[in-house]
């Protein structure tokens, strides 16, 4: 019984592809560049507290330009990168993927970005700040 088994698992699996095997992300809705800005963040605000029967939105935006990028945290594990606009010159945003360091490499170009929409305060100074889930080059489906 557990060779035949084993032989339907394999015969399965031959049509798998690797990115089938990793996790699954799901945005609550796609978001314009237009909408990335401290007047959309602040009233996401007005839906917390977050937890399990309100969950925080997750929001997916296509083409967003690698700017900067940069391994940040006393471990070395987070992700920093600075986006730019593909459809509004000039606007850029800041981003930051806690425990995903070991994507850094192959980013370049334009991605897909899955993330939440915060708002960062940092010296006085309030800004959007994407807090990044997931990311792919814009060229995958």
């Amino acid at each position: 019984l557990l060779p035949r088994l084993r032989d339907n698992l394999l015969r399965e699996a031959e049509g798998f592809d690797a990115h089938m095997l990793g996790p699954r992300f799901y945005a609550d809705a796609w978001l314009p560049q237009t909408h990335m800005d401290l007047t959309h963040a602040k009233g996401l605000q007005s839906l917390r507290p977050y937890g399990m029967s309100n969950g925080e939105p997750v929001f997916a935006c296509r083409g967003l330009r690698v700017l900067q990028q940069r391994v940040v945290g006393s471990d070395a594990k987070h992700l920093k990168v600075t986006f730019g606009s593909t459809t509004a010159a000039g606007r850029q945003w800041d981003g930051i993927g806690f425990h995903l360091a070991k994507r850094a490499a192959p980013l370049q170009g334009d991605v897909d970005v899955l993330f939440t929409l915060g708002v960062n305060y940092f010296n006085g100074r309030e800004s959007v700040q994407l807090v990044i889930k997931d990311l792919r080059p814009t060229t995958e489906r």
